[in-house]
């Protein structure tokens, strides 16, 4: 019988030896659009990517694939050697749309994450306000997304994605 720490150092040694997101032969299609064309790529662990292209062309399709919020047609998307299949929780994502609860002000929007996954109020909030002074926002705390500018509701969604500290951050149009 398999020794479980001894399973669970080899998912360790795994995790650091594998790329961290590998895309094989992976095509998506948007009806007859057909958006990604049996890619291969690798990424390795530690690298910095940037995906350049004309509107369309699939950049979005990837990031939403390696974030598991899709599936590709034909081929597939590992992380860390194992292959994804549904939402990639080890992965932040950073949409286009900064995707912030109308009703939450800057302070509840942030901790979210940390509300999700279970963490006690006042733990989330301390977190949620010591990443607020961080991007900037210390004096906008307490407003709602509709009384901030566009680049003050990203960086809300910048800070809302590294709250829970993710291995690998994926942004799309971050700027």
């Amino acid at each position: 019988m398999a020794d479980p720490l001894d399973m669970q150092r080899q998912a360790a040694i795994a995790d650091t030896v594998q790329p961290t997101l590998m895309f094989e032969g992976v095509s998506h299609a948007f009806g007859e659009v057909q958006v990604l064309d049996r890619i291969n790529l690798t990424i390795e662990r530690g690298s910095f990517i940037a995906l350049v292209g004309p509107s369309g062309c699939g950049k979005t399709t990837l990031l939403n694939l390696a974030a598991g919020l899709a599936q590709p047609d034909a081929g597939a998307v590992h992380y860390q050697g194992r292959e994804i299949l549904g939402p990639n929780t080890r992965a932040g994502y950073l949409t286009q749309d900064d995707a912030l609860l109308p009703w939450r002000d800057v302070v509840g929007n942030i901790a979210l994450p940390l509300e999700i996954k279970g963490v006690g109020r006042a733990a989330r909030f301390a977190s949620a306000r010591e990443i607020i002074k961080k991007v900037g926002l210390h004096r906008f705390e307490h407003h709602r997304p509709s009384q901030l500018s566009g680049g003050m509701r990203k960086r809300v969604s910048l800070a809302r994605t590294l709250i829970y500290r993710p291995e690998t951050r994926l942004l799309d149009e971050p700027f």
